[in-house]
């Protein structure tokens, strides 16, 4: 117990330094924003490439209600990418994230702290995504990583709890001591999905 405990913590260090240097952003990279304007671009650029097509096909294939549903799915999933929870909690972090949304979904009883996790999880992303200039930066950033590293915190807590402890603590080690190897290699990656201040 007192081992599962130790590795939570250390998780948890990890995840609070890797996301500290977000700090430094102002905001996010245009992919994680969902706006009409990007939309009518795309529809534009996607409509003009297809000019040999009938136009009935082009209207069916490049119109708006699809273009918005798959705009918002695309801009959605950039929030639960590997990429920018690896740069926003750590490999650790994102491991455990995605054990967290695989123990979420394999359970048979979902309990309350996991729906409210989802939920918020939910409700911050579609915050930033469509909330961009009226709510700073770090108000919108720290909700957001909380979520995600809670529901983080449980999948590892999970992953742990269940089957041969010695070898998924060793991994969670193994993991921890290379979330902070990429700190240290890498300090500079989050560049990549957001403006610098």
């Amino acid at each position: 117990m007192k081992r599962n405990v130790l590795v939570i913590l250390l998780v948890s260090f990890t995840e609070i330094t890797t996301f500290s240097r977000w700090f430094s952003c102002w905001l996010f990279q245009n992919e994680f924003y969902f706006t009409f304007q990007n939309l009518t671009t795309q529809l534009l650029v996607s409509s003009n490439e297809e000019k040999g097509l009938p136009l009935i096909l082009i209207r069916i294939l490049h119109n708006k209600i699809t273009g918005i549903l798959w705009g918002f799915g695309v801009t959605f999933l950039q929030y639960i990418d590997i990429r920018f929870v690896m740069t926003l909690l750590g490999i650790a972090g994102a491991i455990g994230l995605y054990m967290g949304f695989w123990y979420f979904f394999t359970k048979n009883i979902k309990n309350y702290y996991l729906w409210t996790l989802l939920i918020l999880l939910v409700a911050f992303s579609l915050i930033e995504m469509f909330f961009v200039p009226r709510i700073n930066f770090a108000y919108r950033i720290i909700p957001l990583a909380l979520a995600l590293g809670s529901l983080s915190l449980v999948g590892v807590w999970e992953f742990i709890r269940l089957g041969n402890k010695k070898i998924r603590v060793s991994i969670m080690i193994v993991l921890i001591v290379l979330s902070l190897c990429s700190l240290i290699l890498f300090p500079h990656d989050l560049y990549i999905m957001c403006l610098k201040v």
